[in-house]
């Protein structure tokens, strides 16, 4: 029995060709793989707790939620650049900024967990998704 192959795939592929094409992404990539660093010198509870921006003149800027959080942040900086020299060449000066705004704004998205992420779909079941979302679309405007 052949498998049938799987008309997301070819487009999936087409994405992932243009996203490549797009001016930014590379930059987007390089936070992703900075952030990723971050996260791994980074005790635990920390992680979610802290973004980083970019790294500019040997300062790499990171934000924080509150100023309560970016003063006990500072007393771990030193040990936090230690495991970054460990890491890179190059070790970054890290510095500590506060924008409540962007966990604002991360509040309002809603993530899925990450086991839908990586799950794939059969066909029948990405067909009946789509069908249900159709349908829950068509009950909404006939609400409306």
């Amino acid at each position: 029995m052949t498998r049938k192959k799987s008309p997301f795939t070819r487009f999936d592929h087409e994405l992932n060709r243009v996203l490549r094409k797009l001016p930014h992404h590379d930059e987007l990539e390089d936070r992703h793989r900075l952030q990723r660093l971050l996260s791994s010198v980074l005790p635990e509870q920390w992680r979610a707790r802290v973004v980083s921006t970019s790294i500019n003149n040997g300062l790499w800027s990171v934000l924080v939620r509150s100023s309560a959080e970016a003063y006990q942040l500072r007393f771990l900086a030193p040990e936090i650049e230690q495991l970054l020299a460990d890491k890179l060449p190059f070790p970054p000066k890290l510095k500590i900024r506060v924008d409540p705004q962007l966990w604002v704004r991360q509040q309002h998205r809603t993530a899925l967990p990450a086991s839908l992420y990586h799950r794939r779909l059969s066909d029948e079941e990405a067909e009946r998704a789509l069908e249900n979302f159709y349908a829950a679309v068509a009950n909404q405007r006939t609400l409306k």
